[in-house]
């Protein structure tokens, strides 16, 4: 007489069938939907406020250049945003406000590695470094991106940016290029830049890196996401936490929703989470990645902003 299967039986038989069919197998579930918010403001020229240009009345910008640029999270919890109206970086800290005016037209995305922040910049277009004590400049990277997007400073050797035009460039040792390969996106260590390939089929999407190398630059397989009956309406790499990236998607079934993956170094899914579509103001990304497990949104509409803090865990 068989046996009824035991559940950690039925448990290893379902992740068996998973990878038979290249499914991502995920050992949490999926992280609350609650955001907290950390920071709330308004539109205007005041020192607490971010400028904004509507292109007509109660109309948000969907363009850049024309309000926020980029905002990150400090390890102390100071939330910095480029205030490309008011051409300056703000750093919002236990209520206070500093500020760090950028002499450029117009301010992109920003991060923020050691103790400088980098800026994108428009008019001169480029990248702005700066001191994170007092603001004042360190150098200046000249760029020929008219249309900067998403910014990740690896090291001071080692800078990603995001074409909205297409493509990367990647600047190493001060020297910038394009990366050869379309695919990669501004997410990457020391040793890998990771991509998105929008496979033939709607259900899937293919990880890649390369390294960071001419010799090194032909993307390779890293992972592959499988989700049968459903279509993939978006994809994007969130970020990195502890080395290893997250990946984002949006299925055509829930399009408020994205579904979050998080990669161990195999390339193996090690948790799923789930976090709101924001929507508001152009930003090169909504969602940016904090410290491990945590993330930051921003989310604005005509009246203002707020900035979102959300565990993954």
């Amino acid at each position: 007489m068989s046996s009824r299967p035991t559940p950690s039986r039925c448990i290893t038989l379902l992740a068996g069938i998973a990878f038979l069919l290249g499914v991502a197998c995920v050992t949490r579930a999926p992280a609350s939907d609650v955001a907290e918010i950390v920071l709330q403001g308004g539109w205007g020229s005041q020192p607490e406020q971010l400028g904004l240009t509507m292109p007509a009345p109660g109309m948000l910008p969907e363009v850049p250049f024309q309000g926020p640029g980029g905002f990150r999270v400090d390890a102390q919890g100071g939330v910095w945003i480029s205030d490309s109206v008011n051409r300056a970086v703000k750093v919002f800290r236990e209520g206070k406000v500093e500020i760090f005016p950028i002499p450029a037209t117009g301010l992109g995305d920003l991060d923020l590695c050691g103790e400088a922040f980098y800026v994108c910049t428009r008019s001169p277009d480029g990248i702005f470094v700066g001191r994170q004590d007092d603001g004042g400049e360190i150098r200046r990277i000249a760029l020929a991106c008219r249309s900067p997007g998403r910014l990740q400073v690896v090291d001071e050797n080692r800078i990603l940016l995001a074409d909205g035009d297409g493509g990367l460039w990647w600047i190493r040792n001060g020297e910038p290029g394009r990366h050869p390969a379309e695919v990669m996106e501004p997410v990457g260590t020391a040793e890998h830049v990771f991509g998105i390939v929008y496979d033939l089929d709607e259900s899937s999407r293919s990880i890649v890196r390369s390294g960071w190398t001419e010799q090194e630059s032909e993307p390779g397989m890293f992972a592959l996401l499988k989700f049968p009956k459903e279509r993939i309406a978006f994809s994007r790499l969130l970020g990195l936490q502890d080395g290893n990236p997250w990946v984002m998607m949006v299925m055509a079934s829930n399009p408020g929703q994205y579904r979050v993956f998080r990669l161990d170094g195999d390339g193996k899914v090690v948790r799923e989470a789930r976090l709101p579509v924001l929507t508001g103001a152009w930003l090169p990304a909504w969602w940016v990645a904090g410290p491990c497990p945590v993330v930051y949104g921003f989310r604005s509409d005509p009246q203002g902003f707020s900035i979102l803090r959300q565990s993954l865990d």
